[in-house]
């Protein structure tokens, strides 16, 4: 498996040369993610300005032998998917998404399901998991003319009725469409096991999903993962030696399952709080690490 990871925390640090220690230190390909925020110039560019940053941006990574493997489509806080107007304007903005993850480079386009009601008690699943096939299904319809699978993430929202590993699977697999697959996010399925047994918070029907056990789950469906550690009280996106998550096993599933994917980080890293002497070390140790598990 290649070594993937999200490029926030080099650029933050790095700067222009964030794509050239991301290489230096042993990762290979970029989970791109600068279509979540679309109130970003950057993402308001017309199309024609937007395809030329992109190239631009495209032609930085490859110099340094890296490769966009994965892109995360848009998504905010305060959630806006409750009328037919904002899942239109949203629809817009994944559109964009698409086109963009093609100009990359990339095949595959990670993304949330849509909200379209409160968070904080249970939604009704059934009308949840309409308006996603909906909308989820138009989508797969459109990215599909540039070769793009869409990835639909489980979340960490423990009302919500597409967060939960099982759910996901069920909802995936009803649609039977042949670019829509599924997204692991292990940090999320730790922390929704975490907050559902030892605080007693979420879902009745929901059952606790080690991240092992939903690999096994996904099996064919999983076509990607966001990786990274937490202790289950927050969604910490640590790296891979600061949590509890069982992450040989889960690395070990992959294996078992024949995983074709990256194995790709979605870790904060926090080269602020070292000297920068020791950047350099912390960068290495993480991608290395993921090296281990990957057994590569």
């Amino acid at each position: 498996m290649k070594i993937g990871m999200r490029p926030t925390s080099y650029i933050k640090a790095y700067g222009d040369k964030g794509f050239y220690k991301m290489a230096e230190h042993g990762f290979e390909c970029i989970d791109y993610q600068s279509f979540i925020a679309t109130s970003t110039d950057f993402f308001k560019l017309d199309m024609t300005a937007f395809e030329k940053a992109l190239l631009k941006e495209r032609g930085k990574i490859e110099r340094e032998g890296l490769f966009v493997h994965q892109a995360h489509a848009p998504f905010g806080f305060p959630i806006k998917d409750g009328t037919v107007e904002e899942r239109a304007e949203r629809f817009e903005e994944m559109r964009k998404s698409v086109y963009g993850t093609a100009v990359l480079g990339a095949k595959t386009l990670v993304m949330h399901p849509l909200s379209p009601f409160t968070l904080e008690c249970p939604d009704p699943a059934e009308e949840t998991a309409k308006i996603n096939a909906d909308f989820i299904t138009r989508l797969a319809e459109y990215a599909r003319d540039f070769g793009i699978t869409v990835c639909v993430e489980n979340l960490p929202f423990p009302f919500y009725s597409l967060s939960h590993c099982e759910a996901v699977n069920k909802f995936v697999r009803s649609l039977d469409i042949d670019n829509v697959k599924i997204c692991l996010d292990i940090g999320h399925t730790h922390y929704l096991s975490y907050v559902k047994t030892q605080l007693g918070v979420g879902r009745d029907e929901y059952v606790p999903c080690s991240a092992e056990k939903a690999v096994r789950l996904f099996a064919d469906m999983l076509h990607t993962c966001h990786i990274h550690q937490n202790y289950g009280d927050t969604d910490a996106h640590a790296p891979l030696d600061e949590g509890n998550i069982d992450i040989k096993a889960f690395s070990d599933a992959l294996l078992d399952i024949g995983y074709k994917g990256v194995y790709s980080l979605e870790i904060a890293l926090h080269f602020d709080k070292h000297p920068e002497s020791e950047w350099d070390a912390y960068g290495r140790h993480v991608a290395d690490t993921a090296r281990k598990y990957a057994k590569k």
